[in-house]
């Protein structure tokens, strides 16, 4: 469930409020997040430049750059996917929900669940 900018006024017993937990709660949990939330960011990452360099191949002439754009396109796209199986991995292993959309470029997510959409 997405938090407002207002919740995250109110301070710390926000965790409480919304049933999530907190370090000192469950640190194992609390440990799994944080993994699932590392998982994420790599995952945006490599997208992100997965889609930077399709633009950008777009608009170059020069074969040997494009040659070159189209390794990096690959090699990121490999990268990807591997963060993506490792999510898999451990949201199973854990018994975690994956959200997807978490894992979309473009997306500023922080840990507590506040979405914004980037405007460039």
């Amino acid at each position: 469930m997405p938090v407002t900018e207002e919740q995250l006024a109110q301070g710390k017993s926000i965790h409480r409020q919304l049933g999530m937990p907190h370090r000192k709660q469950n640190p194992k949990h609390y440990e799994n997040l944080e993994k699932q939330r590392y998982n994420e960011r790599q995952i945006r990452k490599y997208q992100s430049r997965v889609n930077n360099d399709r633009l950008a191949l777009k608009n170059v002439d020069n074969p040997l750059q494009q040659k070159q754009l189209q390794q990096e396109i690959r090699k990121n796209n490999e990268l990807a996917k591997k963060w993506r199986r490792e999510q898999e991995r451990h949201t199973d292993r854990n018994y975690l929900t994956r959200d997807r959309k978490r894992e979309q470029p473009g997306i500023v997510v922080n840990d507590i669940g506040v979405r914004r959409k980037l405007t460039v």
